[in-house]
């Protein structure tokens, strides 16, 4: 499943956004592009750690300037798991 699918599936059902905010389309975005700031980043990350069984001792500390593909590469690195769909990404957040 392409990960910008799961990001952005996360980002609309696990945290509060405007209903004109864009949908993630490029890795080099950032999440203030996306309407997304650092808390709900913090929440998605959360999510995204459950969808893809990352253990819970590996933390997303990349706190400096990051975008979707920042979040991308944590995840690929570190995942245990790969959601089978987003009805599961859905029911995760």
């Amino acid at each position: 499943m392409e990960f910008l699918d799961v990001f952005n599936e996360v980002a609309k059902v696990a945290v509060i956004r405007a209903d004109d905010a864009p949908d993630a389309t490029s890795y080099e975005q950032e999440p203030t592009d996306l309407g997304i700031d650092s808390l709900d980043m913090v929440m998605i990350v959360a999510v995204l750690t459950d969808v893809y069984g990352i253990p819970d001792d590996v933390q997303f500390d990349n706190v400096s300037k990051f975008t979707v593909g920042t979040v991308r590469d944590y995840v690929l690195e570190h995942k245990t798991k790969e959601p089978t769909s987003l009805v599961e990404v859905r029911e995760a957040a």
